[in-house]
């Protein structure tokens, strides 16, 4: 099988869709085909970090989901991104599926050290 490499130049900013077909030399048969999309042209800007990262906050006047803006969820998949952009119980990563004893006293407020200690959190 022949490799398949190519460019697209020219593009403006946008969302795209591409097109793939496998097609035979003697026949011109389509053998396969699928679609990527999709896929953005324009700026990329990347948004990491811990607690302060994971979008939950008061969800009080959130902004409506917009295409083009995407999330990597927890559950490992990219999708357009909506509020609140982090779900721990849906998460495939071991390490997301604990709530550090520090993040239940913030929640829980400055008395939250004894109610962990009677529930066997810390």
């Amino acid at each position: 099988m022949k490799p398949f490499e190519g460019v697209i130049a020219g593009l403006t900013a946008g969302a795209y869709s591409l097109q793939f077909r496998i097609v035979a030399e003697d026949s011109e048969v389509i053998l396969a085909e699928d679609q990527v999309e999709p896929i953005f042209v324009g700026d990329l800007w990347l948004l990491a970090g811990q607690s302060n990262m994971e979008g939950c906050g008061t969800l009080v006047n959130v902004e409506e989901p917009r295409t083009g803006i995407s999330c990597f969820y927890l559950d490992d998949r990219w999708d357009v991104a909506e509020d609140p952009l982090c779900w721990f119980n849906e998460a495939v990563d071991p390490v997301h599926w604990t709530v550090p004893v520090e993040s239940v006293h913030v929640l829980l407020g400055r008395n939250a050290g004894l109610e962990c200690e009677e529930q066997g959190l810390g």
